[in-house]
C-alpha cells in the first residue's frame, strides 16, 4: 500500500527577480514542492499570506527594511507556517539573529538547488516530528510537580543533617 505525500506549498517572498528564478528553477524538479506563483509586495504581503496559507515561506532577507520585524510579525500571525529565510553574503551576519526571531532555518544565497530542498525538506520533517510528538502527549493528564530544591546544612559534623534531609526527600517524595 502506497501513500500519498501532501504537496509542500511554498511561498517566496522576495522583490529580486534572480532569487526567484533560482527558486522556481530548482523547485520544480521537485514534484511534492509547489512553489506558488504570486507576486507579493511590500504592501500586500499580509493579504498574499492570508489568501495563499503556505506550509513553507522563503523569505528574501532583503525583502524590506526592518527584516527581522517582518519575521516576527510572520511567525507571529502565521505560526503553522514554517518560515526559512534567504540570506545574502553580507547579510549572514544576523543568522543567529534570524533563527532567535523564530524562523525555522536560514539558507545563504546563491544556494545550491539541492541545499535548498534539503532544507526545505528538512525544516518539514521538523515540523511532523514535533506535531507527532505533541499528539502522543495527552495534556489533561499531566500531573505537575513544583519544583523546588531544598538545602540542609549544618557547620558542625554530626548533628544529623543527612537524616533531616532524607526523611525530607521521603516526605517531599510522598506528597
Amino acid at each position: 500500500m502506497t501513500t500519498k505525500i501532501e504537496p509542500i506549498s511554498i511561498l517566496l517572498i522576495s522583490k529580486n527577480s534572480f532569487i526567484y528564478e533560482a527558486t522556481r528553477l530548482t523547485l520544480a524538479k521537485v514534484s511534492f514542492m509547489n512553489l506558488l506563483v504570486k507576486d507579493v509586495t511590500i504592501l500586500d504581503h499580509m493579504e498574499v499570506l492570508a489568501e495563499t496559507k503556505p506550509d513553507v515561506i522563503l523569505l528574501d532577507f532583503e525583502f524590506q527594511n526592518q527584516p527581522v520585524d517582518l519575521l516576527e510579525q510572520i511567525i507571529t500571525k502565521y505560526p503553522k507556517s514554517a518560515v526559512i529565510v534567504i540570506l545574502s553574503e553580507k547579510d549572514m551576519v544576523n543568522s543567529e539573529r534570524v533563527v532567535q526571531s523564530g524562523a525555522r532555518a536560514f539558507i545563504q544565497y546563491p544556494f545550491q538547488a539541492d541545499n535548498l530542498i534539503v532544507t526545505i525538506k528538512r525544516v518539514m520533517e521538523l515540523i511532523v516530528r514535533d506535531q507527532d510528538y505533541l499528539i502522543r502527549i495527552p495534556a489533561e493528564n499531566v500531573e505537575i510537580k513544583p519544583r523546588n530544591t531544598f538545602t540542609v546544612f549544618s557547620p558542625k559534623g554530626g548533628v544529623g543533617t543527612t537524616m533531616i534531609s532524607a526523611n525530607l526527600a521521603i516526605s517531599l517524595h510522598k506528597t
